[in-house]
């Protein structure tokens, strides 16, 4: 069962505390009052709202001080704040906003128009959290990503490094051992003084590469994209049948960046949508034909995230409130449309948007942080296996063919210390991109490991595979990669195994097989491609 929403009212008016107390318990929120700030500020250190209802006008300590004193403090200041004011006083409503207030409700208000105001704010609060939430699950994820990248190239390192100190450590003990007997030979005793500093020398390189180790750098990629930029005029349509109503928006708007395209009807307004971008939409309530709704229904069926602020006759608040609900990001009185407040009504909307923009790139970097390798932006090993499972299901249920391929990088290592890491990573990104032009869209190719690639071939047969594969390791062995002035090839050992006519069904021995068939690819002197037979089963 979920926990209701908890609302702090401060309003040093008894009547508006119980009036605002009573409405708010009756849709389910749970509430605390406060007669003025300094309340306020003491319940705030043992008790954390969802919302603060906070009046302007109070005494001792004013709304404005309350709110910046809130959002001052690391604890609190991620607490929504609705400001109430009278209708006239613009001034305390921009210094509510600029104090960092969310948005403001005049008195005397209708109980309709402040709860609509209290939805959009726990809706934004709500996007908040998530994207706090998901943001930290990126972090999160990028470190278990560097830590795993790091772990990858120890491991790799570790095989070189010990047989790579395994010889001048040996040399090194043995010229120790000789010092004694070289004692009255100086000519001796200096030739094995160099080659013991020449044994420590290559212990120190080594040791040295292995340190350089923990600077390893993973760069992850931004993503994400906006409809507006603030280098640009922004385009607002606004869906106004009355030409006073629209000479008055136009007015209030004069000074401001938008390019502004008008229409009288909701049929009208979806053409233009469906044609041009739009950063915001205004729309008149009731409009002049069509309903409203299917504005608000269009929008979600082509998944259009655009800002839409209602602007309704006075005493229209309920339709307002059914707007919100629809998905509106705002609304404002024809009664109280002024620059001031089309501006504050506006710049709410931006924002609210630009909180949904980055929630939904951060959880599309999330999804790609899962699935894709930081490197070379190929699939990742955990995508290989699901995707393993799912088409190892599929063709045994429908009797197709399957051929998995593993191609592991010759010599790779050789790269990594002749060159550095840096041009390491450059051989790994470029052979992902020709591997990647020479498959069909059908195919799955993944960094499967360290220098080894994976690609699944749904609906392929043997023969076919292997044609593939070895124009691939022909084309590679040709293909120059360059590091400063210095080019050098390289060559791939490729195993390849099919399910068609074999005794099991499961993707773990498929991936067996075909790790077999590399192994012989290697064993027998690699630049190879190798089919998996069955008497490869005892390598």
């Amino acid at each position: 069962m979920m926990t209701p929403e908890k609302i702090l009212v401060v309003d040093d008016s008894l009547t508006i505390r119980m009036q605002v107390k009573d409405l708010l318990e009756l849709n389910g929120f749970d509430v605390t009052l406060a007669e003025n700030g300094l309340r306020c500020l003491e319940i705030l250190q043992y008790e954390k709202p969802d919302v603060i209802l906070l009046d302007i006008i109070m005494p001792e300590m004013d709304g404005i001080e309350v709110c910046q004193k809130i959002k001052i403090d690391e604890k609190l200041k991620y607490i929504p704040i609705l400001i109430l004011t009278t209708e006239s006083d613009i001034e305390n409503k921009v210094m509510g906003l600029d104090a960092g207030a969310d948005d403001y409700v005049t008195k005397p208000f209708e109980l309709k128009e402040l709860m609509a105001r209290i939805k959009v704010i726990i809706r934004n609060l709500q996007l908040q959290k998530e994207l706090r939430l998901a943001n930290k699950k990126i972090l999160e994820q990028q470190k278990s990503v560097i830590e795993e990248e790091r772990l990858k190239v120890l491991l790799q390192m570790s095989g070189a490094t010990a047989l790579e100190l395994d010889q001048p450590l040996s040399s090194l003990l043995g010229y120790i051992d000789l010092l004694n007997s070289c004692k009255n030979d100086m000519e001796k005793l200096n030739k094995c003084i160099y080659k013991i500093k020449s044994c420590g020398k290559k212990v120190s390189d080594v040791t040295k590469r292995i340190q350089n180790i923990n600077y390893l750098d993973i760069n992850p990629k931004s993503s994400g994209s906006s409809i507006f930029s603030y280098d640009e005029k922004l385009k607002l349509l606004s869906v106004e049948s009355r030409d006073e109503d629209f000479q008055k928006i136009e007015n209030c708007l004069k000074k401001s960046r938008f390019d502004i395209t008008r229409v009288h009807t909701i049929t009208e307004a979806i053409k233009i949508i469906e044609s041009e971008r739009m950063s915001l939409i205004f729309l008149d309530h009731p409009p002049y034909e069509g309903d409203a709704l299917d504005l608000f229904k269009f929008l979600a069926e082509k998944s259009l995230e655009t800002p839409v602020i209602v602007i309704t006759g006075q005493g229209d608040e309920m339709a307002a409130s059914q707007m919100i609900q629809s998905g509106a990001d705002g609304y404002i009185t024809k009664d109280r449309l002024n620059e001031e407040v089309l501006t504050i009504t506006i710049n709410t909307a931006l924002e609210k948007y630009c909180r949904k923009m980055e929630l939904k790139s951060a959880m599309e970097k999330l999804a790609q942080m899962a699935t894709r390798d930081e490197l070379t932006g190929l699939y990742n090993r955990r995508y290989f296996r699901e995707s393993m499972e799912r088409e190892t299901v599929r063709a045994v249920r429908y009797g197709a063919e399957l051929v998995l391929c593993i191609f592991d990088l010759d010599h790779f290592k050789k790269v990594n210390d002749t060159y550095g890491h840096l041009t390491g990573d450059m051989v790994l990104s470029e052979i992902g991109k020709m591997l990647q032009e020479r498959i069909r869209g059908s195919d799955l190719l993944c960094r499967y490991g360290g220098e080894e690639f994976a690609v699944i071939l749904p609906n392929t047969d043997i023969e076919n595979a292997y044609k593939v594969c070895d124009r691939f390791r022909i084309d590679l062995s040709l293909y120059d990669f360059s590091y400063e002035s210095i080019k050098f090839r390289m060559t791939t050992s490729i195993g390849i195994a099919t399910l068609k006519d074999a005794e099991f069904q499961s993707p773990q021995e498929l991936v067996l097989r075909a790790d077999q068939a590399l192994y012989r690819a290697k064993e027998s002197g690699r630049n190879k491609v190798i089919t998996y037979e069955k008497n490869m089963s005892t390598c």
